[in-house]
């Protein structure tokens, strides 16, 4: 006898004649079990699979379905809020610069949406799926720098263009990218810096028996980000450091956080990309860390940490980067609030996420007679000035912009800043705020008012 299986069936071949019998393990995900509790997924051909399927890497568009539609891929984690958030950025931008392409004779644009699970072979499988299959000539994403660096190889030799508004990490600098990788977000050298000063301000002003540990995750993201911290946090003389922990997995943070209870510091730095919510719930079970002074880092800033204990979140300071307080924001504010009703200050890196759409699209302007490849939009993205008359990002100044690229090139003001870029791609201009969470009267909410933010 002879089985085979081919599209769900199951073939038996028994002396000469054939017998087919339908193969139908699931018909969705939540048919498929594991013995194990680890996740299974459901494929079109009926089969529970340890990955999330092919033909779910991607499943929804936004844009237009017009034929001849510039393609792009936003590459986010579907599981987390605040990458949703940023999603929801990239849509407001997509459907203002499409409802002004017909005028200024520009293709309209389709984005498929991916998703990552920040983890590092999905964020590479999305990027293929998305640039292979539907022929994505950019990437908005991914959101991790280890998702960045995991999609660097293939970008290149597909030469498509990245433009990640969260991928921070020092290390994103200096990749064998071709010029194809570019980011709207600051490096972590600025945010080590003000991290380093606050926090040794802090331990200074403290006194004796200060006590400063370190966890980081165990990623690009906080590999690099801890090694300059340490590096500027000792460089301007600030008191040794005392257990410095590292994490890959969620399921290694009870025993770390034990392990820092029994430290008993007075201070500690948290680097972490997506685990800091459930971090700062162990942080307020240990009496020896009832009163220890917490930092945490641009990736802690979203709406799932506010729900933890108040108890906690009261002594968090953090960083995050700076968002203007000109009229370019605050348009781009009040636009994005009539249509999700939520304050996109609430979540790090969303305003990062619009210019990048933005973006592509002043870029692709740059190209003529037909849709630019990745490497034609590098080009156009080096169209962009630190010199003469800034223009906003948005949909009113959107047709101005379009035009002064085409004639040459522009000088943007983002939402989330100067749009000035250097060679490696990344913001010549950048700050990082310093917040805390406002917990008296009210659900908790964060602030970078230095008023409501004194020094722990």
């Amino acid at each position: 006898m002879v089985v085979l299986m081919r599209g769900g069936l199951l073939l038996f071949a028994l002396s000469g004649c054939a017998q087919t019998i339908r193969f139908n393990e699931c018909n969705r995900d939540d048919d498929c079990h594991n013995g194990d509790g680890g996740q299974l997924w459901c494929t079109s051909d009926h089969i529970c699979v340890n990955q999330l399927p092919e033909e779910k890497l991607c499943p929804e568009t936004i844009g237009s379905d017009a034929p001849g539609a510039l393609v792009i891929g936003v590459l986010s984690d579907h599981g987390i809020p605040s990458d949703q958030t940023m999603v929801q950025a990239v849509e407001l931008a997509i459907g203002e610069i499409n409802l002004r392409q017909p005028g200024a004779s520009q293709p309209p644009i389709r984005a498929y949406l991916c998703d990552t699970a920040s983890d590092r072979d999905q964020s590479l499988r999305a990027a293929q799926r998305a640039i292979g299959i539907y022929h994505a000539v950019a990437l908005i994403g991914p959101n991790t720098s280890d998702g960045v660096v995991a999609v660097n190889s293939y970008i290149r030799s597909s030469g498509t263009l990245v433009i990640s508004p969260s991928a921070t990490a020092i290390d994103v600098s200096s990749l064998a990218d071709d010029g194809l990788v570019w980011r709207t977000a600051p490096p972590d050298s600025l945010q080590a810096e003000v991290l380093a000063a606050k926090i040794k301000a802090a331990v200074v002003a403290q006194g004796a028996a200060t006590k400063l540990d370190l966890v980081y995750v165990n990623t690009v993201y906080g590999q690099g980000l801890q090694v300059v911290f340490k590096a500027k946090y000792l460089g301007i003389g600030g008191p040794s450091l005392g257990l410095v922990s590292a994490f890959s997995q969620s399921s290694e943070l009870p025993k770390v956080i034990g392990d820092i209870a029994l430290d008993a510091p007075t201070h500690l730095l948290v680097i972490a990309d997506t685990d800091d919510p459930e971090i700062v719930s162990l942080l307020a079970q240990p009496q020896q860390l009832a009163t220890t002074k917490v930092y945490m880092t641009d990736a802690a800033q979203t709406q799932a940490l506010l729900d933890r204990p108040s108890a906690v979140l009261a002594r968090i300071r953090g960083t995050a980067p700076a968002l203007p307080d000109g009229a370019t924001f605050t348009n781009f504010q009040a636009a994005f609030i009539s249509k999700y009703h939520v304050d996109p200050k609430t979540t790090a890196f969303v305003a990062n996420a619009y210019d990048a759409a933005y973006l592509v699209a002043l870029a692709a302007a740059a190209t003529k007679g037909h849709l630019p490849n990745g490497h034609e939009l590098v080009a156009g993205l080096g169209r962009l000035q630190g010199a003469g008359s800034v223009l906003p990002v948005g949909p009113a100044s959107y047709i101005e912009a379009l035009n002064r690229m085409v004639a040459g090139g522009v000088r943007l003001e983002g939402t989330s800043g100067p749009l000035e870029f250097n060679a490696q791609g990344d913001p010549m201009k950048g700050q990082y705020d310093y917040w805390c969470i406002l917990t008296g009267g009210g659900a908790p909410e964060f602030s970078s008012d230095p008023q409501k933010c004194p020094a722990l």
